[in-house]
């Protein structure tokens, strides 16, 4: 019996100043270069609503600020992840989303606080064998240093060397899996830094559970 594709929701949009058609490109590309990995963009909040949550097994998110959420998407959001085992792998803004939504920076693991100008800082590994790492060493690249207030029950993967800040994490909610990853200000990030590409492809594999 042929095994069902994993069909991933990019989930892009929000407040302006994010490049978020050319990231959700990158993103397409980096799934389908995945086997058994299916692709499916949503640009607005419209994807929270249990009947689309249902044909779906992992959200990819770059979204950042702009919504809130109204109950109804809160949970719907909620139940995909801790009854319905869904994955969920945040990128860059989705720390900075939904900024009147505590309840989702909890579930989430983190809460966006600010950043400096963007710059070159090296990140390095603190947990190599969690699966998330498989294949990723110590990278310097270029982008927004984000700085966060960190929830609980958070797996930090990766910090930046010079301030030790968290920029890859995990976490377990309910029947499901949260990853998270700080860079991505830039589109270029997604499409010319592999070891980005690749951290991209582990969290998605890791958040539907396939490695």
């Amino acid at each position: 019996m042929m095994e069902m594709p994993a069909r991933v929701a990019i989930w892009i949009g929000g407040r302006r100043g994010h490049p978020f058609a050319k990231v959700a490109k990158h993103l397409e590309s980096i799934i389908l270069s995945m086997d058994g990995f299916v692709p499916r963009l949503h640009d607005s909040k419209a994807l929270l609503v249990p009947s689309l949550l249902n044909s779906i097994d992992v959200i990819v998110s770059y979204t950042q600020g702009g919504w809130d959420l109204d109950e109804s998407e809160e949970d719907a959001l909620f139940s995909f992840i801790e009854d319905q085992g869904g994955g969920f792998v945040g990128v860059h803004g989705a720390t900075a989303s939904f900024k009147n939504n505590p309840k989702y920076h909890d579930f989430l693991g983190a809460r966006f606080s600010g950043h400096g100008m963007p710059r070159k800082f090296t990140c390095v590994p603190v947990d190599v064998n969690h699966p998330v790492m498989t294949g990723i060493g110590k990278f310097t690249i270029r982008d927004e240093p984000y700085i966060h207030e960190m929830g609980e029950n958070v797996q930090v993967l990766m910090i930046r060397e010079d301030d030790q800040e968290p920029v890859v994490y995990v976490k377990h909610h309910g029947k499901g899996r949260i990853a998270y990853m700080a860079f991505g200000h830039s589109a270029k990030i997604f499409k010319n830094n592999q070891i980005a590409r690749q951290l991209i492809k582990n969290a998605l594999s890791w958040s539907f559970d396939k490695v």
